[in-house]
């Protein structure tokens, strides 16, 4: 509450803190982390900084934008629910893919089968036919 009369001084004082904070907040909130569960314990990394997640050998594996993979012990459906609110898609039963980080759907020379490329080419995962960029 505000007691009168204002000391002006005090009150920009009280803005000035309250724009910081919400400043903070917001940071904070586009730098949410994820806590993923390894063999080795928990690993808590910035939901940005994660590209795609792959189901291979039974194992699931996360890629991050430096290159370093994380193996996980979470199901493929756990991590895509997790996932779905940072635009997350399957493209292909075993493969989760950030939308922005796909540069391409591309077919195969027989047009049987299709390959959804990363941008910068490096990368890249078998496509469902029925998969469609939204």
């Amino acid at each position: 509450y505000i007691v009168k009369p204002i000391n002006e001084e005090r009150l920009n004082r009280t803005v000035d803190r309250i724009k910081r904070a919400c400043i903070r907040e917001k940071t904070h909130a586009s730098k949410e982390e994820i806590a993923l569960e390894t063999s080795y314990g928990t690993v808590f990394v910035n939901a940005d900084d994660l590209i795609y997640c792959e189901l291979r050998k039974r194992k699931l594996y996360v890629g991050r934008k430096n290159g370093d993979e994380i193996c996980c012990n979470i199901s493929l459906d756990k991590m895509e629910k997790l996932l779905a609110k940072y635009d997350f898609i399957r493209v292909y039963q075993s493969v989760l893919v950030k939308k922005s980080e796909i540069e391409a759907v591309e077919k195969d020379d027989r047009g049987q089968t299709y390959r959804a490329v990363l941008k910068g080419g490096k990368l890249s995962f078998p496509a469902a036919a029925g998969f469609i960029m939204i």
